[in-house]
């Protein structure tokens, strides 16, 4: 069994920023604990099960991935990127960037529709969910009749009036 390496604050720092650019943790894994074949990656995972903390960060580094991969498959398929064209320099000074022109790639267009349609189809499914789980009762029979006085002259004042 291989020497283990202390999980330090600063450990979990590069192991978070590495995974937040490239979104795999046996990179990040890597990155932060390089004399590791495998980076040590069944530490961080034990980590994140230890340390609720560490998993909403992990969490969130995934996410920003993802949205950093999403900008690049927009970039490249609907966006476009220029690219150098080359020619004749003339003058018998050869041949070397003479412009650019713009380049769209359809596979990235294709990946970059796949996702915001899978996502806008998850955010319909979670709309459904939580719209089930809003449509409940606010319990406003358990209120007094003094704070349920207080509460509808509350919603008949005009926030007009507040403004001036």
């Amino acid at each position: 069994m291989g020497r283990q390496t202390k999980m330090t604050p600063e450990r979990k720092q590069a192991f978070l920023d590495h995974l937040r650019l490239n979104g795999l943790v046996i990179l990040a894994a890597k990155h932060a604990t390089p004399n590791s074949p495998l980076g040590a990656k069944v530490s961080f995972y034990q980590e994140r099960d230890r340390d609720p903390e560490f998993a909403a960060a992990w969490e969130e580094a995934i996410d920003e991935s993802e949205e950093l991969l999403l900008g690049e498959l927009k970039r490249r398929g609907i966006d476009g990127y220029d690219e150098d064209v080359y020619g004749s320099l003339g003058n018998n000074m050869g041949t070397g960037p003479v412009g650019t022109k713009k380049v769209y790639s359809d596979k990235m267009a294709e990946l970059y529709s796949r996702v915001k349609s899978a996502r806008i189809r998850q955010g319909l499914a979670n709309k459904i969910e939580v719209t089930a789980t809003v449509d409940s009762s606010l319990g406003l029979d358990k209120l007094s009749p003094a704070k349920l006085a207080l509460l509808e002259q509350l919603l008949e004042e005009d926030p007009k009036d507040e403004a001036q």
